[in-house]
């Protein structure tokens, strides 16, 4: 188990506990933020776009073909930072990852 801090719209910052093997989506909703997920991970809806920050993030795998050509699609996409927190798994090497949410949560 880690933390990830996760940066709300108001810029407010809260850390919260991450368990192995959870996508960021699922650690995101069970934990109170509001996040449309409409597709419930299926990455075809684009709504639990984040923003990537923190040197650990650096561990994360490129997006994969579907992830990025629908993130190239979002009006506020950032290349390198944005990603959908449904396409990734956390892992111990996340420890201390700093999720921004977007509006198009």
């Amino acid at each position: 188990m880690g933390t990830i801090n996760v940066k709300d719209l108001q810029g407010a910052e809260v850390k919260v506990q991450a368990v192995e093997g959870y996508s960021l989506m699922e650690l995101l909703r069970d934990n109170g933020f509001e996040m449309a997920a409409i597709c419930g991970g299926a990455c075809i809806c684009g709504t639990c776009h984040v923003y990537v920050r923190g040197e650990n993030a650096r561990h994360l795998p490129e997006p994969a073909y579907d992830e990025a050509e629908l993130l190239e699609t979002k009006p506020d996409y950032i290349e390198g930072v944005s990603r959908l927190a449904c396409q990734i798994n956390y892992a111990e090497e996340l420890d201390g990852l700093t999720l921004e949410l977007t509006e198009d949560n």
